[in-house]
């Protein structure tokens, strides 16, 4: 019931704190946690309505960067992977596992296929933490995915 341009909102910023994320940064502040109407794609409150007593509700940034916090926990930043100009990635080492984030922010959407022999060994997530199916194609676009994994980076 989200329009698109609340969802492309929420993953722009998801996608600059990941992006810190990757390249180092200790900390992300999320500057509009405000419900002002005019600004609420960017915000992480919607506005309340009649319907609910115009109670505040989260917006759509707040579950994706619950979701971050579940997906990259404390992982030490552990470099960028080159897929192509048009995607980013990074990968975060948790010591006995290492989560990937990826997503492109360039072109039109694409769609990915583990190798079989991995499939079994990887947890996909979508932005907000709903689990894909590693063993089918799934998309990247400028929606973040997280591929959890104890594999090996070699």
């Amino acid at each position: 019931m989200l329009n698109d341009y609340v969802r492309i909102a929420a993953a722009r910023d998801l996608r600059n704190m990941l992006l810190g994320f990757g390249n180092g940064l200790a900390r992300y502040n999320q500057f509009a946690i405000s419900s002002w109407e005019i600004g609420i794609a960017w915000n992480a409150l919607f506005m309340g309505c009649r319907e609910n007593n115009g109670a505040q509700l989260p917006g759509p940034i707040l579950f994706a960067m619950r979701n971050a916090s579940d997906r990259l926990g404390d992982g030490k930043a552990a470099g960028r992977i080159r897929l192509g100009y048009n995607y980013r990635a990074f990968l975060f080492d948790k010591g006995n596992s290492r989560t990937a984030v990826l997503w492109k922010f360039n072109g039109g959407d694409a769609e990915l296929l583990l190798k079989s022999a991995d499939a079994h060994n990887v947890k996909l997530y979508d932005m907000v933490g709903s689990r894909l199916n590693p063993t089918k194609p799934f998309p990247v676009a400028e929606f973040p995915v997280y591929l959890e994994s104890t594999l090996s980076v070699l």
